[in-house]
């Protein structure tokens, strides 16, 4: 049977395995070093370098790449040898072949052998500089995966997820307050900041950065802080009402690890009182307009749960400006969306 007749019937039969999964079993792969070296030990595991690179490849699971059970020197450097290791193991398909190294050149072949057909299904080459051992590796298996991948239709892309719509989330959070500086930072000392509000993401995944997952949500909160007087000035205290609306973008490092960014518009009113000796309390009020903008760290316990830190800084538009610096801890519920 000549090989074009062997990848025939490979295109024909090699998918109507790939329900279950295929194994394919690679032998030790024989490394020969021309001329041999004299300082060094030429033994080099080039099967579990294979095996190291194929498992780089996206295959989506239909093929599983295994070492053969052979022990000791038995390696196959023969199809004769090759299906003869098929037979004593109960193999399918084996993998066998050698890397010969000289001063100048690396150069590898790899050989497929099929059990039932009993001939070699297809033989890969690949050939580099002597110094470039690595890139031959992952050149080799680069082909033997394009090969079930593109020719025989294995593990090919998957099908890519509908992504997640108008996913609705509550976000809390608590923390500290401080004004930085200037005519504020002298008067007032913040003592909390609580706060609550709701995350509307439009869809999800916004973008994929990296190979990673990232989000891009409208949100709105309402805040209290309290703050008093510092040392040295009149009794007070400070109430301060803080309405913010904006937009959060976040990225995800890994399934369970993000990082967040925001920024906004909001607007904040203060209700101070100042308690003077022998007069009666006084009572002021005072709003403006202001923008805000934060990072922060989210660390996901569940599909619902979200648990992180966060910092922020506010620009009040009073005269003369107030900033104000706040670090706090968060908490996110995701009530759901539709997939």
């Amino acid at each position: 049977m000549n090989r074009t007749m062997i990848g025939v019937l490979s295109i024909l039969f090699f998918p109507l395995l790939s329900v279950a999964g295929l194994d394919i079993h690679v032998a030790p792969i024989v490394f020969v070093e021309d001329p041999p070296p004299e300082d060094r030990d030429p033994r080099v595991d080039v099967r579990g370098d294979l095996l190291s690179a194929l498992s780089g490849i996206p295959l989506n699971g239909a093929i599983s790449f295994r070492k053969t059970a052979v022990a000791g020197t038995a390696l196959p450097t023969s199809l004769l040898e090759a299906l003869r290791l098929c037979e004593d193991k109960d193999y399918d398909y084996v993998i066998y072949g050698y890397v010969r190294h000289t001063r100048t050149t690396c150069f590898l072949e790899l050989k497929l052998v099929d059990r039932e057909a009993r001939a070699i299904a297809i033989t890969f080459l690949a050939s580099d500089g002597a110094d470039k051992y690595d890139r031959l590796i992952h050149d080799g298996a680069e082909k033997v995966a394009a090969y079930f991948r593109d020719d025989l239709g294995f593990g090919g892309p998957e099908v890519a997820a509908e992504p997640a719509r108008n996913i609705w989330s509550i976000p809390a959070s608590l923390g500290y307050w401080t004004p930085l500086g200037g005519d504020w930072g002298g008067r007032l000392a913040g003592v909390a900041r609580i706060g609550a509000g709701a995350r509307l993401t439009p869809i999800y995944p916004t973008f994929v950065l990296d190979s990673r997952d990232g989000y891009i949500a409208a949100a709105a909160r309402l805040e209290y802080a309290i703050g008093i007087g510092e040392d040295g000035f009149e009794e007070s205290l400070l109430n301060s009402v803080i309405v913010g609306v904006g937009a959060e973008a976040g990225w995800n490092l890994n399934d369970r690890n993000a990082l967040v960014s925001e920024a906004g518009l909001l607007v904040r009113a203060d209700f101070l009182s100042i308690s003077k000796k022998y007069e009666a309390v006084q009572l002021s009020f005072s709003a403006a307009p202001g923008l805000y903008l934060g990072a922060g760290y989210q660390y996901a316990v569940n599909d619902r749960i979200t648990l992180g830190a966060s910092l922020r800084v506010d620009a009040v538009l009073y005269e003369p400006v107030l900033f104000i610096l706040s670090p706090a801890l968060a908490l996110n519920y995701r009530l759901g969306g539709k997939e």
